[in-house]
């Protein structure tokens, strides 16, 4: 089951395929591009699945300083493991993967799905995201 910490592959896919006039020519500027495209694509395709405000109280505990560490080296059933401690991330989570018709009981399926809940909410400015050596981590 593909993960957004898949998604990281696509900057080494897409850098140099197409032709960008970029007026910032510094180093990092096409990834960063390709960063935005990637957002908004979530961004877009999330919207229309689930209002970012339903997932409120989840932003709230991220507020107090819980942290959820996520990548392609932490396995599903460790970032579901993790998912758990988050307070209501694994519900809705399983709520999506319905109205997906994905199979909620599948661990890779309910990882992939928890982490695109993730994303949804850094890419509308309600979590931050710092990514590291040691993979990725939503906070606030």
């Amino acid at each position: 089951m593909p993960r957004i910490c898949d998604l990281t592959h696509v900057l080494a896919a897409t850098r140099g395929k197409v032709e960008l006039m970029l007026s910032e020519d510094g180093q990092g500027a096409e990834d960063r591009l390709i960063e935005a495209l990637v957002g908004e694509a979530v961004k877009e395709e999330f919207e229309k699945l689930s209002p970012v405000e339903r997932y409120e109280p989840i932003v709230e505990q991220f507020e107090q300083g819980l942290t959820l560490s996520v990548g392609d080296d932490v396995s599903a059933a460790q970032q579901v493991a993790s998912m758990k401690h988050v307070r209501g991330l694994v519900q809705a989570a399983r709520e999506l993967c319905g109205k997906l018709k994905l199979d909620a009981d599948d661990e890779q399926v309910l990882a992939g799905v928890g982490e695109l809940i993730l994303e949804a909410l850094f890419v509308n400015n309600r979590l931050s995201k710092h990514t590291g050596s040691a993979g990725v981590k939503y906070g606030r």
